[in-house]
């Protein structure tokens, strides 16, 4: 275990806030595939000028999948336009248009949904893990959902109204640190936590992990949460199938080593949905 930090990539939604409000208002009128049309010829510029997320999904591709030159330069094209498609979708959501939600591995969450103690969900940033709050629903605990404090207020905004109707908190991550307050009082009281579990942030130690036949970092800090807590964790994630689907994954794990495996599956089996643009394998 290690001390890691790293600004590389912050994972901020793009766009200003007026542009991200005329977005939910287009979608109030403008079908959802005319807007992946647009996204399909914006996608070679975004290219061609953010080399640096550009150059790590490209090693990705090359080095983690083992594709040849042309393969993974077209897998790289394919990996920016889902990005796309997956954030046209949250702000299709905010504007009221409805997805479908195949579940696999329901009755794992139902469980302990339904169950007296509280425990941890977990995810990466694959897929579209921000709809999991759309598709899997608890009557019984609140879901304390962790989430980047940096976003715009248009973002903010427009998931809080929609989280809320879900029985859904939003738990700002701060430098101050105040979150961990929340994150604690939330299992103690029987409830749910969710978190993404693979980027380093600030001062979090890490632990060094074999992931896609090399060496990488996730966070500690979930992991062992859930171990001080002796609360059962849940990987989940939400992967786009279709224009209008997506498929939901839930897996009981039992470590970190169970959830970085249980993500490694997930990622080969949906390669073009990675959406860590920096050296995610840098153990420097």
């Amino acid at each position: 275990m290690e001390n890691l930090s790293h600004s590389q990539w912050t994972g901020k939604t793009g766009g200003t806030p007026w542009m991200q409000r005329a977005l939910i208002t287009m979608y109030r009128w403008m079908p959802l595939h005319m807007l992946y049309g647009v996204m399909a010829l914006v996608v070679p510029f975004y290219m061609l000028f953010y080399r640096r997320g550009y150059q790590s999904i490209y090693r990705y591709f090359r080095q983690r999948m083992g594709y040849g030159c042309w393969k993974a330069f077209l897998n790289v094209y394919r990996n920016h336009f889902v990005f796309g498609q997956v954030v046209l979708d949250r702000f299709a959501v905010y504007a009221g248009k409805k997805f479908r939600f195949v579940i696999d591995g329901e009755e794992q969450f139902s469980q302990l949904a339904d169950g007296a103690e509280g425990f941890v969900m977990l995810s990466s940033h694959v897929g579209n893990y921000e709809l999991a709050g759309y598709s899997l629903h608890s009557v019984k605990k609140k879901i304390h959902a962790l989430v980047y404090d940096g976003e715009s207020a248009t973002v903010k905004e427009q998931r809080n109204k929609i989280l809320s109707r879900q029985n859904i908190e939003v738990i700002p991550v701060r430098n101050d640190m105040a979150h961990l307050f929340a994150v604690n009082g939330a299992l103690d009281e029987g409830h749910i936590v969710s978190m993404l579990s693979d980027r380093i942030f600030g001062s979090q130690k890490a632990l060094t992990m074999d992931f896609l036949g090399a060496p990488a970092k996730f966070p500690q800090g979930p992991f062992s949460l859930a171990h001080a807590k002796g609360v059962p964790m849940l990987a989940i994630f939400v992967m786009k199938v279709k224009s209008r689907e997506y498929r939901v994954i839930v897996r009981r794990v039992a470590d970190a080593k169970a959830f970085v495996g249980t993500l490694e599956q997930v990622v080969r089996q949906y390669p073009t949905q990675w959406f860590n643009y920096y050296n995610f394998w840098n153990t420097q």
